[in-house]
């Protein structure tokens, strides 16, 4: 039988008055889609702890606008290799951002993206269960079309599931990966309760809520499980 977020075990006070503090973080969400709460931001950053936020130090937001022409040769960067894609680089802080991007492993990605630019040329961009990099496709389109297209990862992915099936012990919330089938009907939800308040300041305010929210659920799923294989004894070799 699975456990709702409100019965999970908590094996430390702390752990437990941030369970407790979630609650009726999701119920607004509840709220959001049964139309009793407008479309946007549902969560204030004072209202859970500083690490569970996305920091605008770190992550100034984005607010990006691409011509068509732009998109065109954006795009055309998914069809190449990763030599390819350094012998792009020209200016001295391209340089640099790509050997960021290089030293990280992430040249791939960077494709993923460029796919996901073609939503705004119109193109489909495909999102199924054998998808490669569906985060970063995702997060293509939502630099298309930002009044459009929310970002999604694992983080409001994992809020997303809570809210909608409430069984907090799905092995799932404690993966890293998501799937393209996963994103796709989590973005087809949002743009259904978004209804017509869907705007760039409203969904910016809704992604930064759901990160929020599915991160701080993380560490709630996870505590119980870390401490536990803490506490495993020492084989000693006794009979």
């Amino acid at each position: 039988m699975s456990q709702s977020l409100a019965s999970y075990p908590c094996l430390d006070p702390e752990t437990e008055k941030l369970r407790n503090s979630l609650l009726p973080l999701y119920q607004r969400l509840a709220d959001i889609e049964s139309g009793k709460r407008e479309f946007g931001g549902f969560i204030e950053a004072s209202e859970l702890p500083k690490n569970f936020n996305m920091s605008v130090d770190e992550y100034p937001r984005l607010q990006m606008n691409f011509t068509q022409a732009e998109l065109e040769t954006l795009t055309d960067y998914a069809k190449l290799n990763a030599a390819e894609l350094l012998a792009k680089v020209s200016t001295p802080l391209e340089r640099l951002i790509i050997a960021v991007v290089w030293k990280n492993g992430d040249l791939q990605k960077v494709r993923h993206i460029a796919e996901g630019l073609g939503y705004g040329l119109g193109r489909s961009v495909v999102m199924d269960k054998n998808t490669p990099g569906p985060v970063f496709r995702q997060f293509g389109q939502h630099l298309a079309a930002p009044a459009q297209q929310p970002i999604a990862d694992q983080h409001t992915l994992r809020a997303y599931r809570i809210h909608r099936d409430d069984c907090a012990d799905d092995k799932a919330h404690l993966k890293d990966i998501s799937t393209g089938s996963e994103i796709a009907s989590y973005v087809a939800w949002v743009q259904k309760i978004s209804g017509d308040q869907l705007s760039q300041d409203r969904l910016y305010g809704f992604d930064q809520s759901m990160f929020a929210l599915g991160r701080a659920t993380k560490k709630v799923l996870s505590s119980p499980h870390r401490k536990k294989s803490a506490k495993q004894p020492l084989a000693t070799g006794g009979g």
